[in-house]
């Protein structure tokens, strides 16, 4: 109970008593019925306080405990109370928090019971950004009809859910390079046969196109060849997600970081669907390592991407360093999302090129120009073969709605 209505009863307090004593020593019929409305008001905000929600009992139960962007949560509160007096209003708020950042949501609704024991409060929310949410428990708050009593109860009723990352699909077009031609896009990684495919020569069979006819190799032999198209190998790949706090400054971080994880669940859902083997590491106080399997549990992911945020966990280059000598028996591609070409970075993705390991960049960009260290950074990683694709986050606006309604008023 606020200490302003703890004032107020005692104000009232004092003024029941006040007009009673008046009452006794001048009399008078409307002196004794201001003392009887004062008395019977103190009366009831007393009782109030007494016997309004002696016991109470909730239940949460939600629709789902993971939500996909753009779904709408379905939570319904079931409460029982005992209470000697009709419960005339109850405030009901539930309270949860963003893991990531310690946001804090509420949503409270107004429910008039009155001599009903038991009533459920429903509601609905839609448009929270992506994370791992705890509930805090639920309050209940209730009193007298003019607000001189108000009795609260807390309810510890715990849990949480989960709000999924969208998945952004690859471009299908591939970024200019500075020096004219084409880098590859990042999509070519994942073009469900696996690594580019190869090729030889055999002699020509009759129905063959001409187009296929390897003219050098004739030359050579003094018959006709042709180019047999060699199915490509099996490709793994690592994906690794870029959650340094220091990469991701100014006002366009947070939407920074919200793309590559969109990105990384993007390539993540694509190895799932092609059955390629991929896997998964994002750095941070908090380390996230999904080893690389044969066609993911997505699902499992997507919940891993809902919980990660940048801190000043361990750093990128620590990352690939480690990993890459873990996974220095398969043939793995390195996938890496960020959104800064730092020199130690390079000089990693530059050591796996050296030792013939595949590698590629996403570098996140809010539209500013690459600065001249990072174009020769780029240019450096180009030389090693190692394809840097540029990629921008998608405007967006964040709508949190909550929809609420009640049942057994």
């Amino acid at each position: 109970m606020a200490w302003g209505r703890v004032y107020r009863l005692l104000i009232m307090s004092a003024m029941a008593a006040g007009a009673i004593a008046l009452a006794y020593t001048r009399g008078g019929g409307s002196v004794w019925f201001l003392a009887m409305v004062l008395a019977g008001i103190w009366g009831l905000s007393a009782a109030s306080l007494l016997f309004l929600m002696v016991r109470v009992r909730a239940v949460r139960t939600l629709a789902a405990e993971t939500v996909a962007p753009g779904e709408t949560l379905q939570a319904e509160l079931k409460i029982r109370h005992t209470s000697l007096l009709p419960l005339l209003w109850v405030a009901v708020t539930d309270r949860w928090t963003r893991v990531q950042d310690g946001e804090e949501f509420k949503v409270t609704r107004l429910a008039y019971p009155g001599f009903s024991r038991s009533f459920t409060v429903r509601y609905r929310l839609s448009g929270l950004p992506r994370g791992e949410y705890r509930f805090e428990g639920t309050e209940l708050v209730s009193g007298d009809l003019w607000g001189m009593a108000v009795k609260r109860r807390r309810i510890p009723l715990f849990g949480g859910f989960a709000v999924l990352p969208e998945v952004r699909p690859l471009a299908a077009s591939p970024a200019p390079r500075d020096r004219g031609g084409e880098e590859p896009s990042l999509r070519l990684l994942f073009n469900g046969g696996g690594g580019v495919p190869g090729s030889t020569v055999r002699p020509y069979t009759r129905g063959d196109p001409l187009r296929s006819v390897h003219w050098r190799s004739t030359a050579r032999t003094g018959e006709l060849m042709t180019r047999a198209v060699e199915p490509a190998e099996e490709s793994r790949y690592m994906i690794f997600l870029d959650a340094d706090a220091g990469a991701y400054g100014g006002e366009a971080g947070a939407l920074l970081f919200e793309t590559g994880v969109e990105y990384a669940a993007g390539l993540l859902k694509l190895a799932s669907d092609e059955r390629l083997e991929a896997g998964l590491a994002v750095g941070g106080r908090t380390e996230v390592w999904l080893p690389p399997a044969v066609r993911p549990d997505f699902a499992s992911s997507h919940r891993l991407l809902a919980r990660v945020h940048p801190d000043g966990g361990p750093s990128l280059t620590g990352l690939l360093s480690a990993k890459g000598e873990e996974l220095q028996r398969g043939a793995y591609t390195f996938v890496v999302i960020t959104p800064a070409l730092r020199e130690e970075t390079v000089e990693a993705l530059a050591r796996l090129r050296a030792s013939n390991r595949p590698a590629a960049v996403l570098l996140l960009r809010a539209g500013a120009l690459l600065s001249p260290a990072e174009r020769e950074r780029k240019r450096k990683l180009a030389h090693a073969g190692c394809p840097v694709m540029e990629a921008a986050p998608a405007a967006r606006r964040r709508a949190v709605m909550l929809h609420a309604d009640q049942t057994g008023a």
